[in-house]
């Protein structure tokens, strides 16, 4: 059962990359050169075969080291990441302390600053005899 379908999805495959009407074509003109070139085929052949081995294990040596240079820099730069993180941290908690500690002062200093200035302001009216102003409200009532 499993063995069936997995034949069966690979003559699928292999029918995508080349349909069977192209395969017999391929076929039959290799069929037609080997019994119109007999000596020169088998010389082919031969190389095929001989050669087949050699290619595939340095296609597999080649793959092989592709991905181990592919995890090997994953590795590498997972680190450096983890190890700039072990920086940025701390630097991240100084600079959003000191972010705080200049608001509170921007505040702290607008608030005194706005008490000083009511305070001077209403020193002065006293001393001067101003009445004191009505306030507006923003509906129109005072």
């Amino acid at each position: 059962m499993v063995v069936q379908a997995l034949r069966q999805r690979a003559q699928s495959v292999v029918d995508r990359v080349a349909p069977p009407e192209t395969r017999r074509q391929v076929s039959a003109n290799a069929q037609q050169f080997a019994r119109e070139q007999p000596v020169l085929a088998i010389f082919l052949f031969v190389q095929v075969v001989l050669s087949a081995l050699p290619v595939l294990l340095f296609a597999s040596f080649a793959a092989g080291t592709i991905l181990l240079a592919f995890f090997a820099a994953v590795a590498f730069s997972l680190f450096w990441v983890g190890i700039a993180l072990l920086l940025l941290v701390p630097t991240l908690f100084v600079t959003f302390s000191i972010g705080i500690f200049v608001w509170l002062w921007a505040v702290g200093t607008w608030l005194s600053v706005s008490f000083a200035y009511n305070f001077i302001n209403d020193r002065r009216e006293k001393r001067a005899g101003y009445a004191p102003v009505k306030k507006v409200e923003p509906n129109g009532a005072t």
